[in-house]
């Protein structure tokens, strides 16, 4: 009899090492395509014009497409699940793309100014 771990645990491994290896594959490329990309447009660096935003969303749609099509063509050579591991590429992209500006929205509304005395008159707020 062979030794070792059953046979559905090992699959059910494979399926979490892929999910897992897949996501934060997806969500590194996001972060970087955040940095590189929207960050400075948000902080002010470059120009917030009609141009650059389409520009940027054109580049942004084919970093996502490059990256999915990596997971694609390492298939072959990649040990664990395929599907577990573009699903969560798709994932991580996705989640990327949503949680850091959303991160920086954030850092920014904390760190407004908030209204003086006056202005809180005007508003009815004491």
């Amino acid at each position: 009899m062979p030794s070792g771990k059953p046979k559905n645990e090992v699959k059910a491994l494979t399926y979490v090492i892929g999910a897992a290896a897949g996501a934060v594959f997806g969500a590194a490329a996001g972060f970087i395509k955040y940095f590189v990309l929207w960050r400075p447009i948000a902080k002010g660096v470059r120009t917030c014009d009609t141009k650059h935003v389409y520009a940027n969303m054109a580049i942004s749609m084919l970093i996502n497409v490059a990256v999915l099509l990596t997971v694609y063509f390492v298939r072959h050579i990649w040990p664990y699940s395929f599907e577990a591991t573009i699903i969560a590429a798709a994932l991580g992209l996705s989640l990327a793309g949503k949680l850091f500006p959303l991160k920086a929205a954030l850092v920014q509304g904390t760190t407004a100014a908030k209204p003086d005395a006056a202005e809180n008159d005007q508003l009815g707020v004491e």
